[in-house]
């Protein structure tokens, strides 16, 4: 009886952590705006320094404003290591599709775009460039400090072979939700598995 108990107990705290390790979490959010607007046709965006052990990223949720207009815009967005010249953006760990057509208020606004699972470093650079604006362009907003993590005091803009820095005292307004790596979970799945294999051993002998 002991050992059922005991058996019961584990698997409870093995499925919770399992659990644990699939929720999601805030590894950078600077979304407290300032409403300062930056307006470019290149990929523009913040380097950012993670906080926790979550790395893969599922959603990007960015400030963005049509100046007190609805109407709509294209968007697309990029994750980039920071191993390029002078730490600049680097490697290109993933490229969104066309996100067409999403709607936007006017006001100053947290649009979500979804990641699919993009596992990227410590220090990382987010971009997202913008197109197709109607009836009015459509601007990045400032933040001030971040709240959780922590960015440089500089912007990015350009694209490979032409990257340029901003320095900006201010950071651009968003929130990077990430899960951590999905070895953790598999891991906690096969001992879980062993548990269960030896309590029906012990119990069929």
């Amino acid at each position: 009886m002991k050992r059922r108990k005991l058996f019961l107990l584990l698997t409870a705290f093995i499925l919770t952590n399992i659990v644990g390790v699939h929720a999601q979490s805030i590894i950078y959010d600077a979304t407290s705006p300032n409403k300062v607007l930056a307006f470019t046709a290149e990929q523009q965006g913040d380097e950012v320094y993670a906080i926790g052990n979550a790395r893969t990223v599922t959603q990007l949720q960015i400030g963005l404003s049509m100046q007190g207009f609805s109407g709509t815009s294209d968007f697309v967005l990029r994750l980039y290591a920071n191993d390029g010249t002078a730490g600049a953006p680097g490697s290109l760990l993933w490229q969104s599709g066309l996100f067409n057509n999403v709607p936007l208020s006017g006001s100053v606004q947290l649009v979500s775009f979804d990641v699919p699972n993009v596992t990227v470093p410590d220090v990382f650079t987010w971009t997202i460039q913008i197109s197709d604006s109607n009836p009015v362009a459509v601007g990045l907003v400032g933040a001030n400090p971040p709240s959780i993590g922590s960015s440089p005091a500089k912007t990015w803009f350009g694209g490979p072979g032409d990257w340029g820095q901003i320095s900006n005292p201010q950071d651009i307004m968003v929130r990077v939700v990430a899960v951590p790596e999905p070895g953790i979970s598999v891991l906690l799945c096969l001992c879980l598995g062993v548990l269960m294999l030896k309590h029906q051993f012990r119990q069929a002998s």
